[in-house]
């Protein structure tokens, strides 16, 4: 009898998403662990109560004010160690992780032991995740979605991946009913573009949703998410969605998500990356680019208005999960 070969997912991306579909995947050939396990973390108020004694403490006789970060510095290696713990006798042929980087180095040292082969997907830049040039010795092989930091950074010797979609369409009949549809960090220079862009369509229905540390002096043409909104949830609100907004960070220049669950999904996208027009799958009818400090509503009514053309399934397909997956865990 044959014992499937074995792999570990060490992944805070998409989570359960992420997990579910990489088992289903590799269900028939492969054993797949998590390496991040759900645990509650729900404290209680005697607790609380006592940490808010201790950090006064901290400040009026120590003259620390830190005591909060230590302390979830702390709850942070702690849950690590429990992760590492459970899955300490086993042996992996693979661990796939992304975002090496945050992980501390404890964890990377003993997961490195434990594998033949440590594959690390990078999903930002290099210039945003600058721990990867101390951590690299880990990793047998790393993979980012940016072409510019192979060039830049030969010394990490990084090999090109673009992100990729799930198979994922629970409310694929689910009228459209948004017109432009954006989730993402509240930086500052995107939240002065989208309000600009809501300002030239006020007759349409803008769903534009942003993380901001500065939630009461957002414009009312953004909503505050007080909490996280799941990957699922943001796939719902594409699937709702005529057209979904991309604005690049200028560290970037790597195809975000949003690409490929439009591509997925046959979305009109609008966006200010230039990059688009290198990939098979981009048409002007399909893409807008645009310089969101200077264009004209008759530009994007213009766009809008064009037929979506549908992109052939072979290239569809090239950017699945699923082929990403096999891809990057060096499968095929």
């Amino acid at each position: 009898m044959n014992t499937k070969s074995k792999i570990l997912i060490v992944n805070p991306l998409f989570r359960d998403l992420f997990i579910n579909h990489s088992q289903n995947i590799l269900k028939n050939k492969f054993e797949v662990d998590e390496f991040f396990i759900h645990k509650n973390n729900r404290t209680n108020n005697f607790s609380k109560y006592f940490h808010k004694v201790i950090n006064l403490i901290n400040i009026h006789f120590l003259k620390k004010r830190d005591y909060y970060k230590r302390l979830e510095k702390k709850r942070q290696s702690n849950y690590y160690q429990y992760c590492l713990n459970n899955v300490k006798n086993k042996r992996y042929d693979k661990i796939l992780i992304c975002r090496g980087d945050r992980l501390p180095h404890f964890v990377l040292k003993n997961l490195q032991i434990q594998s033949k082969k440590m594959i690390n997907y990078q999903c930002d830049g290099v210039e945003m995740c600058p721990d990867i040039f101390k951590k690299k010795k880990y990793f047998t092989s790393i993979y980012s979605f940016e072409k510019e930091d192979i060039i830049k950074y030969p010394d990490l010797d990084l090999k090109f991946i673009t992100n990729f979609y799930f198979n994922y369409n629970p409310m694929i009949n689910k009228k459209a009913d948004v017109d432009f549809y954006y989730l993402g960090v509240g930086l500052e220079d995107r939240i002065k573009m989208l309000d600009q862009f809501t300002q030239k369509f006020k007759n349409f229905n803008a769903k534009f949703l942003v993380t901001s540390t500065k939630p009461n002096n957002l414009p009312k043409s953004v909503t505050h998410l007080k909490e996280i909104v799941n990957y699922q949830s943001n796939l719902d609100y594409t699937i709702m969605s005529k057209c979904i907004i991309d604005l690049k960070m200028d560290v970037h220049n790597g195809l975000s998500f949003r690409f490929f669950e439009a591509l997925y999904y046959q979305k009109k996208l609008i966006t200010n990356n230039t990059d688009i027009i290198n990939y098979e799958f981009y048409n002007p009818n399909n893409i807008m680019i645009i310089d969101y400090n200077n264009y004209t509503q008759a530009s994007v009514l213009e766009f809008l208005d064009k037929e979506y053309i549908n992109i052939d399934s072979e290239i569809i397909n090239k950017y699945s999960f699923d082929n990403w997956l096999k891809r990057i865990l060096e499968l095929e």
